[in-house]
């Protein structure tokens, strides 16, 4: 049977054309359906990448995942994570 989990960050921020690599390690092997970056305010220029799988040696997973400010301000956002662990 699988379950479907909705994982948030804390709110953090972007200064303009700053980017941050967010990782999140998990105990089970969960399949990622997508991360979204979300910001506080409406119409501000987010980018975020592919997410990547790392499968650790233990039987872990971690997923990185990289998000870009491509404007002119600093932006404030949080990420929200699309999980299914079967």
């Amino acid at each position: 049977m699988a379950t479907q989990y909705f994982y948030n960050t804390g709110s953090s921020s972007l200064g303009a054309g700053q980017s941050i690599q967010w990782s999140w390690w998990f105990g089970t092997a969960p399949t990622l359906i997508v991360i979204v970056p979300i910001a506080e305010a409406a119409n501000t220029p987010l980018q975020c990448s592919v997410p990547q799988v790392q499968r650790n040696a233990d039987g872990t997973v971690t997923y990185f995942v990289d998000v870009a400010n491509t404007g002119n301000g600093t932006v404030d956002y949080h990420l929200t994570a699309d999980l299914i662990v079967r």
